[in-house]
């Protein structure tokens, strides 16, 4: 818990004191507050920063957004929490905060750029989530906010590894947390296909976990009860996202969720006879160093617990799951999460990891560690398509005259991996074609064989052929 007192008597010298403290652990935070009066470049170039819900009517001021205005905005939180005497784990937005420009150079950028529509009225229609959705600024001050208020306590090892049934269905989606798009889409599919052994958030709730988005975003829209007659399995990563308000609503969530076999830890085991499932925690750890939070990190104990779950897997053929990704078609390797795990590939035991973080829908062929990567990012956040994917020359199709699997090489440990890259329209953002579709997939194990299934999110979501 935070020092309320602290929290309610905050001055403007003790807020810069901590923002200064605060920035040489969290070069991103430095570098976007050193680029502050420079809202475009320093908001839109990462496109990844969540909520603004205060009043619109001050990016009218043209006042500068400097370090003074984000205190005056974190002095207002200190006064609001002090007011209200719950404490940080009840923050709530506060109303009119100050980064104005910022919003107003959003707001005309993304205008100009044809991803919000402002009518004859001058009301601004925004594609909610977009790169250029102003409300990603809250994201920003979230993260500052955390930075008083703590984040939630490490997760528990788990105790063990719940059963499975030796034939099982597991579903999963990732970035799923918006409550539109493909969100709705997936909660109907999945009501009307089950039912499912497993069914797995693979992490991101938005804009920021915070505890209302937690309750509307991830709950609200969960195809599975919170009862502890539900049979069915649901399991929730934690995402960079979840952690921007300090993961303290996600852990609550948690505890709170119902089930037959309830998650007691942000990271877990599910096993059978012949797979053994571990889901990681790849965001927890991030807090504290921010370019963690974009690339992910395993804490010791979590890194000692994967060797020992894996090296201990009995004969059982491994599947990963995580929100970050060990690498991504883009060319970006994350070395901790590949070569800084040789003891796990040295078993020669994983054959599948499936991540999200990144929002596309793609299949690896396999990776020199052994296992075949799978990115199931593309639940609910609207994506414009990649450039390199829209213009790859190489394809094959998916069944679906609309939508096709786009080949791209990269590099991963110095070795050559194939991505294929669902791709196509996402009418359910725009007819405008440049969002890339949304989905999810499912994966069968029979005995020791497993099978993919992956789908497009629709009007009437339909199963997509594999390359």
């Amino acid at each position: 818990m935070a020092d309320r007192s602290i929290v309610g008597t905050l001055t403007r010298a003790r807020v810069l004191e901590m923002l200064d403290r605060a920035q040489p652990n969290h070069p991103m935070l430095a570098a976007k507050m050193a680029r502050i009066e420079s809202p475009v470049d320093s908001m839109a170039a990462s496109g990844r920063h969540a909520p603004f819900q205060g009043s619109r009517a001050t990016a009218e001021s043209g006042a500068a957004w400097t370090v003074d205005t984000v205190a005056d905005a974190l002095l207002a939180v200190g006064d609001s929490v002090a007011a209200s005497g719950l404490g940080e784990e009840h923050f709530v937005t506060v109303q009119n905060l100050e980064p104005s420009v910022a919003q107003s150079a959003l707001t005309e950028l993304a205008i100009e750029k044809g991803w919000a529509k402002q009518g004859p009225d001058g009301v601004v229609e925004w594609v909610k989530f977009g790169q250029l959705d102003a409300a990603w600024i809250e994201a920003l001050l979230e993260r500052i906010k955390a930075f008083f208020g703590g984040r939630a306590s490490r997760p528990a090892l788990p105790a063990g590894a719940d059963p499975l049934p030796n034939r099982c269905k597991v579903l999963l989606v990732g970035d799923w947390g918006t409550g539109l798009y493909g969100a709705p889409a997936f909660k109907k599919w999945a009501v009307e296909n089950g039912p499912f052994d497993v069914v797995i958030h693979l992490g991101d709730t938005y804009y920021a976990g915070t505890k209302k988005e937690v309750r509307d975003r991830l709950q609200g829209l969960w195809p599975l009860p919170s009862s502890s007659q539900t049979s069915t399995i649901s399991r929730f990563l934690n995402g960079n996202h979840e952690m921007y308000a300090g993961g303290k609503p996600y852990f609550k969530f948690l505890k709170a969720f119902q089930q037959m076999r309830p998650q007691t830890s942000s990271f877990f085991a599910l096993q059978n006879d012949h797979w053994l499932i571990l889901g990681l925690d790849t965001s927890w750890h991030g807090f504290k160093v921010e370019p963690m939070m974009h690339s992910g990190h395993l804490a010791a104990n979590q890194r000692q617990w994967l060797i020992d779950m894996v090296k201990g897997a009995q004969g059982r053929r491994v599947i990963l799951l995580s929100h970050h990704q060990p690498f991504h078609f883009t060319k970006s390797e994350n070395s901790e999460l590949t070569t800084g795990l040789q003891p796990v590939w040295d078993t020669g035991n994983v054959d599948f990891w499936f991540w999200g973080h990144q929002h596309a829908g793609v299949r690896y062929d396999q990776s020199p560690f052994g296992f075949r990567g799978r990115c199931v990012g593309h639940g609910g956040i609207p994506e414009l398509r990649p450039t390199e994917v829209r213009t790859s020359g190489v394809s094959r199709p998916t069944g679906h005259a609309d939508y096709a699997w786009k080949g791209i090489t990269t590099p991963v440990a110095s070795h050559d991996v194939q991505a294929w890259i669902i791709d196509g329209p996402n009418p359910l953002v725009s007819q405008d074609p440049d969002f890339s579709p949304h989905g999810w997939a499912v994966l069968e194990l029979d005995a020791e064989s497993a099978t993919e299934r992956w789908y497009v999110a629709s009007d009437d979501s339909f199963e997509v052929t594999l390359p």
